[in-house]
């Protein structure tokens, strides 16, 4: 797979929501300049309905046919008895502490 180092210098950790097995999701809250980012990492089905945008193109997933070929990937990953798992980013409201609220939209 290819991919790019981000700069993750320029972010900062403001939050955590910590996994827990009833969600079974991770998320952080990361601010950079005067925006702030939630980052779920999740199985594949607790993640890819909650990506607001395919990051590969920018576009905006407004259903889950533009997320089908990674859908297809990740499920052929999962045949194969491997642990398949999304990551998950979109822009959220600037607030003092975040909860599990945060996560849905």
């Amino acid at each position: 797979m290819k991919y790019a180092r981000p700069a993750i210098t320029e972010y900062e950790k403001v939050d955590e929501i910590p996994f827990d097995f009833n969600r079974k999701r991770l998320s952080v809250v990361v601010r950079r300049g005067d925006e702030d980012f939630l980052i779920t990492k999740a199985r594949r089905k607790a993640c890819l309905p909650s990506a607001p945008r395919l990051a590969s193109t920018g576009r905006r997933n407004r259903s889950m046919k533009a997320g089908e070929p990674r859908r297809w990937r990740l499920e052929e990953v999962e045949r194969r008895r491997y642990r398949a798992l999304g990551v998950a980013f979109r822009k959220v409201e600037k607030q003092d502490a975040y909860a599990v609220a945060a996560e849905r939209r």
